[in-house]
């Protein structure tokens, strides 16, 4: 891989990176490597030959896949946080009708 592809390259290992963070839950250090990846890629599109414009495409693919994986962990997370949110209220609302039946 040349030079100019070194900073999609970092992007990519950051992609990877991010979803092995999300996959342990580190949510905020997820987030940081985002905004970093994303000021990475930024800088990268000053491509001059229609190579290195195939070969940026093709990293950018993978990262693509990366975010699409990220994004179902995501909403699997939300879903998760939702169901002990019901299940929170739910305790509560028996805990207080206990109470007053007691």
């Amino acid at each position: 891989m040349n030079s100019t592809n070194q900073t999609l390259t970092q992007s990519l290992q950051l992609s990877r990176r991010m979803l092995e963070l999300m996959k342990e839950g580190a949510w905020d250090e997820v987030a940081e490597l985002e905004a970093e990846r994303l000021r990475m890629i930024q800088q990268e599109f000053a491509a001059e030959s229609r190579q290195e414009i195939e070969e940026k495409i093709e990293i950018l693919r993978e990262i693509d896949a990366l975010n699409r994986e990220m994004e179902s962990i995501g909403r699997q997370g939300q879903a998760n946080l939702s169901s002990q949110l019901r299940e929170i209220r739910l305790g509560r609302k028996v805990a207080k009708a206990y109470g007053k039946n007691r």
